[in-house]
C-alpha cells in the first residue's frame, strides 16, 4: 500500500464501527461475580463515558492480574450475539461510499478476528482491505504502530478514527491524525477536552476528512 494515491483510515471496532456497548455492558455484568469486580448499574453508564480506560478499570475494581481472562471470556460471549449487533445509525451507508470512492479502509481491534468477520458479513461490509487484531495485553499505541509497519503506511496518509480517549492517545503517539466519533464509548465532551484533529458528530461528516477528494 506504500505511496497510494488514496487516502488510508483505520477504525476501531467496538464503539466506532460495530455498537456492541449494550452488549458489552451485558455481558460485563454476567461475568462480575466470578471474577468479582463492581457491576455496572444502568445510572452509571453516562458517567463511565466520561472516564479512561484506566479509570474505568478503577472504578469497578476490576482485578488487572484477571484483565486477559475477562477479555477473553468477553470475546467469547460476544460470539455468541455478534450478529444481534449493528453499526450506528447511517454509518454503513458511509462505509460503503468510502469504498466506492476508492479509499483504503482497515480495522485496528482487540476484539477477535472471527468476531469482525462474522459482523462484517452479516452487515454486508465487505469494504475493508485490511485489519489487524490482536488477543493479547498491549495498547493500542503498540498495536497501531504495528499495523501502520506491516501496511507500510506513511503517517502523513492516514487518518485514525476512534471512539474512545484511548483512540486520541494512541494516533497522537504516532504521529497521525485522528478523527473522535461522539456516538461509542467515550461521551464526546469528554473526547472533545482531548482535543482530537476531529470531532465526528454524525456519519457523514467522515466523507469531509479528506476535502480534496
Amino acid at each position: 500500500m506504500k505511496n497510494s494515491p488514496q487516502p488510508v483510515i483505520i477504525f476501531d471496532f467496538d464503539g466506532t464501527i460495530a455498537d456492541t456497548l449494550t452488549l458489552l455492558i451485558r455481558i460485563s455484568n454476567q461475568l462480575a461475580d466470578e471474577f468479582q469486580f463492581q457491576k455496572i448499574r444502568d445510572d452509571e453508564v453516562v458517567i463511565l463515558k466520561t472516564k479512561t480506560i484506566t479509570k474505568i478499570i478503577r472504578h469497578l475494581k476490576i482485578p488487572v492480574a484477571k484483565i486477559p481472562l475477562i477479555l477473553y471470556q468477553i470475546r467469547r460471549q460476544m460470539r455468541q450475539h455478534i450478529t444481534e449487533v449493528r453499526t450506528a445509525e447511517g454509518l454503513k451507508d458511509i462505509l460503503l461510499q468510502m469504498h466506492a470512492r476508492g479509499w483504503h479502509l482497515g480495522i485496528l481491534t482487540s476484539n477477535s478476528r472471527k468476531n469482525v468477520e462474522t459482523f462484517l458479513k452479516h452487515n454486508g461490509l465487505n469494504c475493508f482491505d485490511f485489519f489487524k487484531t490482536s488477543v493479547g495485553i498491549p495498547g493500542k499505541t503498540l498495536r497501531l504502530k504495528q499495523l501502520l509497519r506491516k501496511q507500510n503506511l506513511q503517517h502523513h496518509e492516514v487518518i485514525y478514527v476512534g471512539d474512545e480517549i484511548r483512540d486520541i492517545e494512541a494516533a497522537r503517539s504516532n504521529r497521525i491524525k485522528i478523527a473522535a466519533v461522539s456516538w461509542g464509548y467515550n461521551h464526546p465532551d469528554a473526547l472533545a477536552t482531548y482535543q482530537p484533529d476531529y470531532l465526528i458528530r454524525h456519519p457523514k461528516e467522515l466523507l469531509t476528512l479528506f476535502p480534496f477528494e
